[in-house]
């Protein structure tokens, strides 16, 4: 199960996507323009590069914000007790990408979904570029199975359902 692949594990697959995305820069950027209508440079600047620093971030991060916590209590609730915190995977995890930044906020939740352990289901706003934000997820390593970009109005109303119903 990708839940019990430790986080230091999980960041380095999204450590790797980053470097991937960093590496493929302009064809990345000609394909935001394409769908679009934007600049090509826009799209490196403003969606591109962002979504490469947070990802480096998130794996830098991800770890520690996962790892388990010694909770602190006031010493007279205490009397002899510990509390620890424990983050746990939700499942899978919805997530619907918005028009005005169709690289960078789908491929940071999604990630931080991954990272955290979870599996996603992304109903894009720019679908080639969701498909090629999976493709690049999973030549990272990420398992694919883990990753579904469902596309069309019908599949976005689907998932808000599904969302709903998680909530």
């Amino acid at each position: 199960l990708w839940a019990s692949v430790p986080a230091a594990a999980r960041a380095r697959y999204v450590r790797r996507a980053a470097r991937l995305m960093l590496d493929e820069l302009d064809d990345l950027a000609l394909l935001l323009a394409r769908e679009t209508g934007r600049p090509r440079t826009e799209g490196a600047l403003g969606d591109l590069l962002p979504a490469v620093a947070g990802l480096s971030d998130l794996a830098d991060d991800g770890p520690a914000a996962l790892a388990e916590r010694r909770l602190g209590r006031p010493a007279f609730l205490r009397a002899g007790r510990r509390a620890t915190g424990v983050q746990q995977p939700r499942g899978v995890v919805g997530i619907l990408g918005a028009p005005s930044s169709p690289w960078t906020e789908p491929a940071l939740e999604v990630a931080a979904a991954l990272l955290a352990g979870n599996g996603v289901l992304l109903a894009p706003a720019a679908p080639f570029a969701a498909e090629r934000l999976r493709d690049t997820l999973v030549r990272a390593g990420i398992p694919e199975e883990l990753l579904a970009v469902v596309h069309g109005n019908e599949a976005r109303a689907a998932l808000d359902d599904a969302c709903a119903r998680v909530v």
